[in-house]
Formats: C-alpha cells, sequence, structure tokens
C-alpha cells in the first residue's frame, strides 16, 4: 500500500525504510512523471525540505539572540566517470 509506512526489516535497513515512508506522498507524482528517476531526486529533496524545516520550526529558539540558521541545500547526482 502507498499510505501505509513500511517497517524496518533490519537495523541496515532503518535508513532506507525512513526514507522509503518519507517519499510515499510523493508517489503519485512519480508515477504519473514521463521519467520517474528524473522526478525522484525532486521529491526527495522536498521530502528532506520538509522535515528539516520541520526540526527547525521546533528547535529555532534553542539558538540564542542574535543567532541566526542559515540552511544550503541542492541535489547532488552522481554519474559514472566521464558522465556529465
Amino acid at each position: 500500500s502507498l499510505t501505509k509506512p513500511t517497517p524496518a526489516i533490519a537495523t541496515e535497513d532503518a535508513q532506507q525504510t525512513f526514507v522509503t515512508n518519507m517519499l510515499r506522498p510523493y508517489a503519485p507524482n512519480l508515477k504519473k512523471a514521463d521519467d520517474s528517476m528524473v522526478e525522484l531526486p525532486y521529491s526527495l529533496f522536498d521530502a528532506v525540505d520538509e522535515l528539516t524545516n520541520k526540526i527547525l520550526s521546533k528547535a529555532s529558539s534553542y539558538v540564542g539572540a542574535p543567532g541566526t540558521i542559515a540552511l544550503l541545500g541542492g541535489i547532488q547526482i552522481n554519474t559514472p566517470d566521464g558522465v556529465s
């Protein structure tokens, strides 16, 4: 099911399970995309961005005045040697 979280089967699967569950809301977009492998990093970025902002909204009050939090994000695509 696309909406039911998947439990981690083994400890080494925990991170992949977490990422998979974060991407579940983006499944419809991935399914209808012309190329799901092109859409995937954008969906993953959006999921991580949402999580990061949730964390910051709760933790930012712990930054002492006049503290500032700066975030830098992007998408990195690993390609084989000779491919850009």
